[in-house]
């Protein structure tokens, strides 16, 4: 699998997931898994660290898997903060959140990695102190970033 996915920080609240520049969405579909795995381990809700290494590169399929994925994604995630300066994958995440304007999580993107730490740290991630498990509000997202669905 091309797709790496830890733990961004060792208090265990946030995934990271690295998209290289050549994925598939069985790669994934596995990395979800793994995630929803990961996220069992803990009792508390989590945020995801999401980084395109190459955002030119997106397989066929976007809004398919993409709303399926989001249909089934995990019941303590609670922030996804997707890290591209790209205005296709920015529209494609818009499309997306358009379509599940309901979502328990909160969806974003910044263009650097800095700014997603940052927003997830505002929302109470990368903290010995959990958040509670409930839906991130609106006012822990700070930042100079494009949020496009808060729960």
């Amino acid at each position: 699998m091309t797709i790496h996915i830890s733990w961004s920080a060792q208090h265990h609240d946030v995934i990271q997931a690295r998209y290289p520049g050549n994925w598939t969405w069985e790669e994934v579909w596995q990395a979800k898994l793994i995630g929803d795995a990961m996220i069992e381990q803990v009792p508390w809700p989590c945020g995801m660290l999401i980084v395109l290494d190459d955002p030119m590169r997106i397989p066929p399929g976007v809004l398919t898997n993409g709303a399926q994925i989001m249909d089934c994604m995990h019941p303590r995630m609670r922030h996804v903060v997707l890290v591209s300066d790209n205005l296709l994958v920015r529209n494609l995440v818009r499309l997306l959140a358009g379509v599940f304007p309901t979502m328990p999580f909160t969806l974003s993107m910044v263009p650097t990695i800095d700014q997603a730490v940052l927003q997830l740290r505002n929302a109470g991630f990368y903290s010995a102190r959990k958040p509670e498990l409930a839906v991130v509000s609106a006012a822990a997202v700070a930042g100079d970033s494009s949020t496009y669905v808060r729960a």
